[in-house]
């Protein structure tokens, strides 16, 4: 994330998978703010596109359009989200 005054309000974790993919977890736990974040992966990553799915105050789990492959992703977490990337 880069640095704002709102990164505190960002967590993450990634599950990658040699060979196989990669998955990345992104919390914004700020009320209201949408916090821009870019997610760099390891060289060795496999260069597919992204599959996003989000969960935001909305009771429905959302399908967003697919991010282009790439070691590095950058996305907007809306305010009180949990968004997942996979490859």
């Amino acid at each position: 994330v880069a640095y704002s005054d709102y990164s505190q309000f960002i967590s993450a974790g990634a599950l990658l998978a040699p060979g196989q993919g990669e998955t990345v977890w992104l919390i914004n736990d700020h009320p209201v703010e949408n916090i821009a974040v870019s997610v760099a992966l390891p060289d060795d990553a496999s260069g597919r596109s992204w599959t996003v799915m989000r969960k935001d105050w909305e009771p429905e789990l959302k399908t967003l359009a697919p991010l282009p492959a790439g070691r590095e992703v950058a996305i907007v977490l809306p305010g009180l989200s949990l968004t997942t990337l996979t490859t």
